[in-house]
């Protein structure tokens, strides 16, 4: 389809040229646009209090397992920490667990930074402009980011880190957003998608 003006029109088919080349241009953005796909989410949200011990330790379990993971094509979290008060003297800090991922193919962990997701292990940096807030986000092992053949589960774990440096009380609150898309429209039947995030030994 021609869509460049010519010479020689009146203006009312100027006009109704104009109007041509906008939907034009609306057709072909229709037809270069990425088709939808399946998301799936999960949110989580703890509170951790560091009054009487100097250091927590929480665990964040993915697990995609049967046709929803065999049709998924990334994951991603976003953690976001706020605390009651200025967090100069804390320590948070996320990395993955050794084994997470499905072992077929390399894990998210070997990618790099990639879409302005930083690679683990990750400490925060908390700025004088968010002196009590930090946020991160970090791609999954599950799906990894080779669509290579799969196994039947995938599990990422991320360990994450909150320790202090001072005697002074510190409580925070910490929610991770975990969504999961798909590569084709419409989300396949079966398959799992768990999250769990739980307190665990230092």
């Amino acid at each position: 389809m021609t869509c460049a003006p010519q010479a020689g029109h009146s203006r009312l088919g100027d006009a109704l040229l104009a109007k041509l080349v906008i939907c034009c241009g609306a057709v072909i953005a229709l037809a270069t646009s990425a088709p939808p796909t399946w998301q799936v989410e999960d949110e989580q949200v703890m509170r951790v209090a560091l009054d009487d011990a100097n250091t927590r330790r929480l665990l964040l379990t993915v697990e995609l397992g049967g046709p929803l993971y065999a049709d998924a094509s990334s994951g991603w979290v976003q953690l976001t920490l706020s605390t009651d008060r200025a967090a100069s003297d804390l320590t948070f800090r996320v990395e993955r667990l050794e084994g997470s991922g499905d072992g077929s193919t390399s894990s998210a962990s070997d990618a790099g930074v990639e879409g302005g997701l930083v690679e683990l292990p990750w400490v925060a940096d908390f700025s004088p402009e968010a002196p009590a807030r930090a946020f991160h986000s970090v791609q999954l092992a599950c799906p990894p980011s080779d669509l290579g053949p799969r196994q039947e589960t995938c599990i990422d774990q991320l360990a994450i880190t909150l320790a202090r440096t001072s005697a002074r009380p510190l409580h925070a609150e910490l929610t991770i957003h975990t969504t999961i898309v798909g590569q084709r429209e419409k989300r396949p039947r079966g398959g799992s998608f768990a999250v769990s995030l739980e307190e665990v030994a230092p």
